[in-house]
């Protein structure tokens, strides 16, 4: 009789243990599930950034495109290669002033 009692006491016990395991694994899929979310609310924030990033680099080689039309038109009557020397010496004029 003593064995069947003792083998119920530890069969509670371990369902305890299993019980406050369950809850300390809900707990931490819960703190993961913020911190995935924070990660994905990082991550949009990035992208985003990166868009605009990408919108105003294209922003300004269209504008370094339409200064160089205005200022040297002769460069898109030039062979390619007297194109491309002409065009490097001016984009390296406009990025290091």
């Amino acid at each position: 009789m003593h064995a069947v009692e003792g083998e119920t006491k530890a069969l509670f016990r371990r369902r305890e243990e299993l019980r406050k395991s369950v809850d300390l694994l809900k707990t931490k899929e819960q703190e993961l599930q913020l911190s995935v979310q924070g990660l994905e609310s990082e991550k949009r924030r990035v992208e985003q950034f990166l868009e605009l990033g990408e919108s105003q680099l294209q922003w300004v080689l269209e504008q370094a495109l339409i200064r160089l039309k205005v200022e040297k038109p002769e460069l898109f009557f030039m062979s390619d290669s007297e194109q491309m020397g002409l065009l490097v010496c001016f984009l390296f004029r406009i990025f290091t002033k």
